[in-house]
């Protein structure tokens, strides 16, 4: 029975493998909403925070520490980037290629017609890069992020210190004033640039997609998350009397209650308060809740054993929750619903579960509007099935003409649920165990530069 157990080394810090346990399950909660019934998903995305934020800082905060042990300990060489690098790629790279090829290879044999035009971008960590996120392999957008992170601000860490001789305290400092700066303003400038002032619903749709390719999702505007990280292991190695204050536990507090309060009062998702400000308050937030949870070294009872498994696998968790298990798996390998479902093939308990109306009326533009629409979760959305466009305007409904496509939820909704669960933490305990695990003995074979 060895081989169901995890094993890990003695020096895992507990608030740390806490703190990631909760990045992924806020991520897996929100991803498994979409085989929820509409009714459902407000009261679940009042608790949802936004995980891959957490996870940026997180990881931020130990690649920090990495550099910065690193060049405290040796001179900068080209030599000790590439051994960075090479270090970092192995822990992330292996499964991300596994999982990628599992796509690339059922999307041709099974939807050809699906295979993206420019798979080679994957391969690059450019799917985002200034583009609009893709759908095929969707949760990939944060890992490009991540890996062109792991590749900018270490090339310039170590250039500043190599060709200009500065000394590495006040470079971090420089750095991370500018990279967080810089990026703010790269938000403002590209919200702006849009120069949006209408309220028609397709003008505002055009707008949040704008906002979604060329922000939410793509690789510069999100790169100050993790540069937050960085100033958490700055403090943590040189001044470590202060990163371990007892109060600490106070910043936690406040960080926590300070996340739920902003996500409450951030305004509609589209506005500049929630696009530019609301990602540095989060990444903020977060980097004020690490001093405690960084010295937080040991768990408590049988729910350690419980969190430390889940962070040990969380990495592949994220890797095949959405389009291996919830695409691939439960919607087109177990539902047949490889080209969507049509309107006319979907119940009435169907169409209420899913939040799909049929519409009529006359839009703002004169044009006479009859058909199925699905609109996002709402109090006010009528049982009967049927609303006007005069009824839309008044209760503020968002609203998008019906396509097939995107998973139905069903009647038997929970057993797609459960599946969605079992598949997510099988597949991803064996690609720990057989993917993870052993490309990370082969790195530790080979002594850091």
């Amino acid at each position: 029975m060895s081989f169901f157990r995890l094993e890990h080394t003695s020096n895992r810090v507990f608030g740390l493998d806490f703190l990631r346990f909760v990045a992924i399950f806020m991520v897996l909660i929100g991803h498994s909403l979409i085989l929820v019934p509409a009714e459902h998903k407000p009261m679940v995305h009042k608790i949802l925070l936004d995980g891959v934020a957490i996870f940026f800082v997180l990881s931020g905060f130990l690649i920090g520490g990495i550099l910065i042990k690193q060049l405290e300990r040796d001179k900068p060489t080209f030599k000790g980037l590439l051994t960075f690098w090479s270090r970092r790629w192995m822990r992330t790279v292996p499964a991300y290629l596994f999982v990628l090829i599992v796509l690339f290879a059922y999307t041709a044999l099974a939807m050809p017609d699906s295979f993206p035009k420019d798979w080679w971008r994957f391969l690059f960590f450019i799917q985002n890069f200034e583009h609009e996120p893709p759908s095929f392999f969707a949760e990939s957008w944060s890992l490009s992020i991540e890996e062109w992170f792991y590749l900018l601000i270490p090339t310039i860490l170590f250039g500043s210190l190599y060709f200009l001789k500065t000394r590495l305290k006040p470079t971090i400092v420089v750095v991370s004033i500018l990279v967080i700066g810089l990026i703010t303003w790269y938000r403002y400038y590209i919200y702006h640039k849009y120069n949006f002032h209408s309220a028609h619903p397709e003008h505002v749709q055009g707008f949040k997609d704008y906002i979604d390719a060329r922000i939410n999702y793509s690789v510069i505007p999100r790169l100050d998350a993790i540069m937050f990280g960085v100033i958490g292991a700055f403090f943590a190695f040189y001044f470590p009397n202060l990163w371990k204050n007892k109060f600490n536990i106070l910043l936690m507090i406040f960080g926590c209650w300070l996340l739920y309060y902003t996500k409450r009062n951030m305004g509609a998702k589209f506005g500049e308060y929630s696009t530019v400000w609301f990602p540095l308050i989060k990444s903020f937030v977060v980097l004020m809740m690490l001093p405690f949870l960084a010295n937080w070294k040991k768990g408590f009872g049988r729910a350690t054993k419980f969190i430390t498994f889940f962070s040990l696998i969380s990495y592949s968790m994220y890797l095949v929750n959405l389009n291996v298990v919830t695409n691939m798996l439960i919607k087109n390998i177990i539902h047949g619903n490889y080209d969507g479902v049509k309107i006319t093939d979907i119940t009435p308990a169907e169409r209420k579960l899913n939040n799909i109306l049929y519409v009529t009326g006359t839009d703002e533009d004169g044009k006479k509007v009859d058909g199925y629409y699905s609109f996002q979760p709402s109090k006010k959305i009528p049982a009967s099935g049927k609303i006007t466009v005069e009824e839309v305007k008044e209760k503020h409904l968002d609203m998008k003409k019906y396509k097939p496509g995107k998973h139905i939820v069903s009647e038997k909704w929970w057993l797609d649920y459960l599946l969605f669960w079992v598949f997510v933490i099988s597949i991803s305990f064996l690609m720990y165990k057989l993917i993870e695990i052993p490309f990370m003995k082969i790195r530790d074979r080979k002594k850091p530069a």
